[in-house]
């Protein structure tokens, strides 16, 4: 909300300032925005925008969560999961994956992705922003192939499924494809494949 003044005049009792009764709506005003704004919960504390969409999230043992209320998108610290070092995790809703990193010794998954995009059956794909570098595919059903991407070029440098493959996948299989412009995972299995993705970019170019 815009910041609103009390009038106090142009000097001490030329009663030109606002009258007590409006001076105090408009403390009642600004009390009411920072009430909005700032939410005190058990054990959490929420700092919102005007909008009440986003805002961010403070709990009592440290952890810190920044969010856009009513989408999967966000950003958490933990402050209280792996002592001194923490932990960040980051979601998103839009057609990139998620990434988190687990400062845990005791979670050998150091760096992981945990949003999936569902491809639909024989036809589903999804396009790779802009980059080259490694990929790593996974699915519902525990299938994983890892891929090296860049130059127009796509290798699969293994893989735990005989449906993920290496080139441009034919009926029953799934792979990742140059399509002259843009990288591109498709499933051109039967079925709908949730597919979750980690990549390491060494360049932002094709």
């Amino acid at each position: 909300m815009a910041l609103s003044l009390i009038g106090v005049g142009t000097t001490a009792n030329d009663g030109t300032g606002d009258p007590l009764r409006t001076a105090f709506q408009t403390v009642n005003t600004a009390l009411a925005a920072v009430n909005n704004a700032v939410v005190v919960g058990t054990g959490v504390t929420t700092f919102k925008d005007d909008s009440g969409t986003y805002g961010v999230a403070v709990a009592s043992n440290g952890d810190v969560t920044f969010t856009n209320a009513g989408a999967s998108v966000g950003m958490t610290w933990d402050a209280s999961a792996n002592g001194n070092a923490g932990a960040i995790g980051l979601e998103t809703s839009a057609p990139v994956f998620g990434f988190e990193v687990n400062k845990s010794l005791a979670n050998i998954w150091q760096v992981g992705s945990n949003v999936r995009v569902e491809l639909a059956a024989t036809t589903g794909t999804l396009d790779i922003a802009t980059g080259s570098g490694l990929i790593i595919l996974n699915t519902t059903i525990g299938e994983v192939g890892v891929f090296l991407v860049g130059g127009g070029n796509t290798t699969m440098l293994g893989s735990t499924s005989t449906e993920m493959v290496d080139g441009t996948p034919t009926n029953g299989e799934i792979g990742i494809v140059y399509t002259g412009s843009t990288y591109q995972i498709q499933n051109k299995i039967g079925t709908v494949r949730n597919i979750a993705a980690f990549g390491l970019g060494v360049r932002t170019s094709n």
